[in-house]
């Protein structure tokens, strides 16, 4: 089973997750008045200048014109009255942050704002052996049970992963949604879970429960097992 035990550390990889530190007005930097930038509607927008480590950062939502690279930080005009921005980054599950959630309703034109987002990872799963056999001690948390369905796999992800690690993979999806394997080995690893609890015996119930994400990591990893 030593597979079992590379698949669990191979998936704290994708498990890295965004957390917003802080989001504050910054009425002292002038930025957005000095260097302003307008929506379509002409009105001059607010600067949210997001510090964030590693490049290749995107963001989404009302975004106006191209986002600005200044080292560690990007700068993000928005239109005035924006209420939320989507952060994707190219090492870790995608982030909505609404502002309101830290206590800035809405932004405001010609204001500069601060948002601070850090790089989570999750601790390691713990392992120890058992009859010369390797076995998980601890159970997966919530946290792993979904990270195969948080964000779109990447050829990257999945390369020089063993034939046995892809099955792994790609079963862990139709467990979370309770499909009893009919081969003895997947249906024992995966009920020494407590997440896990089959309810179905046919996999295209489990398949129909499954998100578009899912489903597309599902076909992705189809096609590395082959």
């Amino acid at each position: 089973m030593t597979f079992l035990v590379l698949f669990l550390c191979n998936i704290g990889i994708f498990a890295q997750k965004l957390n917003v530190e802080s989001f504050v007005a910054k009425t002292n930097d002038i930025t957005a008045r000095t260097q302003p930038r307008k929506d379509i509607n002409g009105i001059e927008c607010a600067l949210v200048k997001v510090q964030i480590v590693g490049k290749g950062v995107t963001f989404s939502g009302s975004v106006m014109g191209d986002v600005e690279y200044k080292g560690n930080e990007y700068w993000v005009y928005m239109p005035n009255g924006s209420k939320r921005l989507k952060i994707t980054h190219p090492d870790c599950i995608p982030i909505e942050v609404v502002f309101d959630n830290y206590g800035i309703a809405k932004v405001q034109s010609k204001t500069t704002y601060i948002l601070t987002v850090i790089k989570i990872t999750p601790p390691p799963v713990t392992v120890e052996r058992t009859s010369s056999r390797e076995v998980i001690e601890n159970k997966l948390p919530d946290g792993y049970v979904n990270v195969l369905s948080d964000r779109k796999l990447l050829p990257s992800d999945l390369t020089g992963k063993s034939k046995k690690e892809l099955e792994i993979y790609r079963n862990m999806i139709y467990a979370k949604y309770g499909y009893r394997f009919k081969r003895n080995d997947l249906f024992k690893y995966f009920s020494q879970f407590a997440w896990y609890r089959p309810t179905t015996s046919d996999a295209s119930v489990a398949y129909g429960r499954m998100s578009q994400i899912e489903r597309y990591n599902i076909d992705l990893i189809k096609k590395y097992e082959r």
